[in-house]
């Protein structure tokens, strides 16, 4: 839960127009991804059954290297200055 809100309240920062409130709001919104990353493997890992630990944990990371990649799909979009 508490996690959810350090998430939210970057993501509210980030719409702030001024640069220092944007890298706070990055800041907040990085250790927030960062820690699902750390909590998701350590839950499924708890909960799953034994024979499923390990695809589970194989899909965890997939997923994470898969919205990677659609984040950089997506800055393709943004146009740049030349």
């Amino acid at each position: 839960m508490g996690t959810n809100l350090v998430l939210i309240a970057g993501c509210g920062i980030t719409l702030i127009q001024n640069i220092p409130a944007i890298c706070i709001g990055r800041v907040l919104f990085g250790w927030a991804a960062g820690s699902f990353s750390v909590f998701v493997p350590k839950y499924i890992s708890e909960t799953a059954p034994i024979h499923l630990k390990g695809p589970l944990g194989t899909l965890t990371q997939f997923f994470v290297t898969f919205g990677i990649v659609i984040a950089f799909l997506l800055a393709l979009a943004i146009p740049t200055i030349d």
